[in-house]
């Protein structure tokens, strides 16, 4: 029957396997097209759930649309497809570029301290918790912010103690519980969900050694599996924004459940305010077996005037996400929010 098919939609009758390339080259661009532009498409995207999954898959599009343009190329096929798929491609490979930007020095003379930061969601499933606790304690972040603390989560991690002498572990059933282990004292706390049925963020106000104070976000948005959970995801961002837009100084360490590039995201930690630790370093995918194709949907988000001197993604830990890492330079002053 797959052969069958194959030979209707590629291959029908007896044409040439240029031919075949042909139609399967307009059926793949075809398929494309919506996930490559849906991150034009604004609050379009960010209510039409078909779109929004779409376009989180905006790295493994570039791989395909790159194979599938070499082989057109191979292949001579017509101008017309020729130029859509490299169009398609470029469009692609300009949503990436343009959501990374470009690093911005930090001033000379300022003064600053040096904080290492990291995100990581455990996976509620990870059956390799001893080793994934020893890799972070060796890792050794001065802020860690975890996603799906799970009660066994919240045994497993309290080896991290030993390391960090501030804690703030909320485990909970399911995969909402969050935690942050802290090298500097954390002054306020708390765990809240806004006042609205959704799932709770951590909020802690983190004491720097130069006297800063960096209001800290460790959130796990829900997935947008359906427009329910999307329109939930969408007003939890939206929240997350108003309320610590407004903060001197402020990270968010986070599973957003929403790619770099989306538009809700865009719409609430707008570039002038929020910077991204992907800036100047790349896509860094995080969720999904893909390596370099995944899809980056954990995020370090920081007040603008704080600069990111280092990103990286790190290694397998058992989850089905990857670890987030960057290095900020925080300027000296501030104000935190964290709460009572």
């Amino acid at each position: 029957m797959v052969s069958s098919l194959f030979r209707w939609f590629i291959l029908p009758n007896t044409v040439s396997w240029r031919a075949g390339v042909h139609r399967f080259s307009w059926i793949i661009a075809g398929l494309a097209l919506p996930g490559t532009l849906a991150p034009y498409f604004g609050r379009l995207t960010s209510s039409w759930l078909l779109l929004e999954l779409l376009g989180n898959l905006v790295l493994p599009y570039s791989l395909l649309l790159s194979l599938l343009l070499g082989g057109a190329l191979v292949a001579r096929l017509s101008r017309p497809i020729l130029g859509v798929l490299g169009f398609l491609l470029a469009v692609n490979t300009y949503t990436v570029v343009q959501s990374t930007g470009a690093i911005e020095p930090a001033l000379a003379g300022s003064e600053y301290a040096t904080v290492r930061v990291a995100t990581f969601n455990l996976f509620v499933g990870n059956r390799n918790m001893p080793a994934a606790v020893a890799a972070l304690r060796e890792a050794g972040p001065d802020l860690l912010g975890l996603q799906e603390v799970s009660p066994e989560w919240g045994e497993a991690i309290g080896g991290l103690a030993s390391t960090y002498p501030y804690t703030a572990v909320y485990p909970e059933p399911g995969c909402f519980g969050a935690a942050l282990f802290s090298r500097f004292p954390i002054t306020r706390q708390r765990f809240t969900n806004f006042g609205a049925a959704m799932p709770s963020t951590l909020l802690g106000t983190v004491t720097l050694p130069t006297g800063a104070a960096l209001e800290v976000a460790v959130v796990h948005t829900l997935p947008p599996l359906n427009a329910k959970f999307l329109a939930t995801r969408n007003n939890q961002l939206r929240l997350l924004g108003s309320t610590l837009g407004g903060v001197p100084q402020s990270l968010i360490l986070a599973d957003f459940n929403a790619s770099t590039w989306m538009p809700i995201l865009q719409e609430t930690f707008p570039a002038t305010v929020w910077r991204n630790s992907r800036e100047g370093y790349g896509a860094l995918p995080t969720l999904g077996a893909l390596g370099p194709l995944g899809i980056p949907v954990d995020h370090i988000l920081v007040s603008r005037n704080i600069v990111v001197s280092a990103a990286t993604a790190g290694p397998d830990l058992g989850s089905d996400h990857l670890p987030l890492f960057a290095e900020l330079r925080v300027p000296v002053g501030g104000q935190g929010v964290g709460g009572g």
